[in-house]
């Protein structure tokens, strides 16, 4: 049994008749849990669901947004495998991330951005006390 020619049958029930003739099919025709058959779907093919028509379409060709793997960092199985240096890799970038993390958290300290009302709160009195001088450009 051809998947793809599952996935378009699926698609085409989905958008015409609804979930409920949708789900039937999956469950009848396909013999698989409703559930897994949607994670396949999503997995394997370029449909993608529109909230607002509240039907299933082929993703556009150009990506304007980054998908949510890619912004979570999961790397698909089709990359090429990691090489023996990757894991020093890892741990520098780990590393750096912390750095990072702490030198932010160190500024949080004395400068709030407040997106509300769009002001930039410095705390000079902190910043000197801490042993900082402060220079506005």
């Amino acid at each position: 049994m051809s998947q793809d020619h599952n996935y378009d049958n699926y698609v085409e029930i989905y958008n015409k008749q609804g979930r409920q003739a949708a789900q039937e099919y999956v469950i009848n025709e396909c013999g698989l849990d409703y559930a897994a058959f949607q994670r396949k779907m999503r997995s394997e093919t370029a449909f993608t669901f529109n909230r607002s028509t509240k039907k299933f379409e082929l993703k556009s060709e150009e990506a304007h947004f980054m998908s949510l793997d890619e912004l979570c960092g999961i790397k698909n199985s089709s990359s090429k495998p990691d090489s023996p240096a990757s894991p020093r890799n890892s741990e520098f970038d780990d590393l750096i991330a912390e750095l990072m993390r702490d030198r932010i958290t160190e500024l949080h300290k004395f400068i709030r951005l407040d997106k509300s009302s769009k002001q930039i709160v410095v705390y000079s009195k902190a910043i000197k006390d801490n042993g900082y001088f402060l220079s506005v450009v």
